[in-house]
Formats: C-alpha cells, structure tokens, sequence
C-alpha cells in the first residue's frame, strides 16, 4: 500500500471533516478504502493510479451526478464533495508521487459474482438493470465518453492482429466467431442506435442485494469504463 492509515485519516479529516477509520478493498488499478465514520456513515475513498487522466474521472463523476439524478430505481454511489467543494482532490503518496482522490458514498449488496444460486430470475433482473442504466444514459452526453476503449465491443477490430496467439481448435473458434463479427455486425453498425453506456456489469461490478429468498439487483459500482458506443452494446 502507498499510503499510511494515520495519513489517510488526516486527508479526510481535513479535506472533508469526516473522522474514521479505514480498510483496504479490492482493486484493479486503483487504491480502494472502505471508510466508516464515527457517526456510522460508510463511504469508498478511491484513489486513482499515478497514470490516470483527470478527464476520465471527469467523466466518472458526470455519470454518477446524471445518474443520481434518475428515478429509475437504481443505487449508485453518490460524490462527496469536500469542504471547498471540490469532487476531485490531490493526494501525495509515501512515495511523494501525486494521485487524484474521490471520496463517495458506500452502496451496500453483494458482488454477482458470489451470489449463489444463480438463478434465471436473477439474470433477468442483471436485464433489467442494465436496461435502466441504458435507458438513464439515453440522454447524456459528455466529449470523455467518445473514446477509444478496448472493452467496447464496437472497437472488436483491435483483436484481429493477435488472433494468431491462439493454436488449433482455439484458433479456429476465435476465426470463426471473429468472421462473424466482421462480416455481420460491422456492416449493420450504421443501423444501431448510439448512446453512452456503462460499459462494465460484470459480475464483479454488479450489486446483489442481501435477500437471500427474493434477491434483487440494484446497481453497480465502478464507471471507468463508460463509453459512447451502440447502445445494445450494454
């Protein structure tokens, strides 16, 4: 870890008055702390890699403030802002290394991906969230979203010079199913409506609430990889 407890806690003592203690999360790219405070209020302080562009967290932020914005039944983690209200602030790492920071509310449930059962209703209601993400995002618009992202499935192209990396059955499977891609839904991509979407329900960003009869999937976490692409995509 590149940050000591005792200076984390002073960052959010001063930068956001908030006295509590912190545990580290899960991350693939970025620092991730659990923050519960001494008035039992729980948050996710992020703190993003040394590579990060402050125009991709931008463009994280709008997403959740439009999306806050909705009443569509979704739960996503809300910005705090800091006492001079600012969303995004700098951080200074035991390595004297500058890192952007976000501070945001905690949206509790369970990952997908450890959920068992997985039941067909409940992939229908991974449907169903995914469709008011698309439809909550239907009517935003932000110039970070019109990107180049290697997760978005309209910009598959990039793949086809590695598709030699495969070998026998593998390589004849990715052949076919890549011949696919570029004969068929490339040539329809005019006829596809565009959009911003999500971009990333995967199973590890997908909440799952704690009702273990009657499960519910009510939102997800992480926005980096937003992306205007077509908008069945999501």
């Amino acid at each position: 870890m590149k940050f000591s407890d005792d200076k984390l806690r002073n960052f959010l003592r001063e930068q956001y008055a908030v006295e509590a203690e912190l545990s580290a999360l899960a991350g693939e790219l970025d620092l991730n702390f659990f923050v519960r405070s001494t008035k039992g209020e729980c948050y996710i302080l992020k703190i993003a890699n040394r590579k990060e562009q402050i125009a991709n967290l931008e463009l994280q932020n709008a997403v959740i403030n439009h999306l806050s914005g909705k009443q569509l039944g979704l739960q996503v983690s809300k910005i705090v802002k800091a006492k001079d209200g600012k969303e995004i602030l700098q951080i200074t790492d035991d390595e004297s290394a500058s890192r952007w920071v976000r501070l945001l509310t905690w949206v509790d449930g369970r990952v997908f991906a450890k959920v068992n059962p997985q039941t067909p209703i409940l992939y229908q209601r991974l449907g169903e969230l995914c469709g008011k993400l698309c439809v909550s995002l239907s009517d935003f618009e932000h110039p970070g979203a019109h990107r180049f992202m290697k997760w978005d499935l309209a910009q598959a192209v990039w793949i086809k010079p590695h598709l030699e990396s495969f070998a026998g059955e593998r390589l004849d499977l990715v052949k076919y199913f890549y011949s696919l891609f570029e004969g068929r839904a490339i040539p329809a991509f005019p006829r596809l409506r565009q959009s911003v979407i999500y971009n990333d329900a995967n199973d590890y960003n997908v909440l799952v609430s704690h009702d273990l009869n009657d499960p519910h999937v009510p939102g997800v976490i992480d926005f980096g990889d937003v992306v205007y692409t077509h908008s069945i995509n999501e």
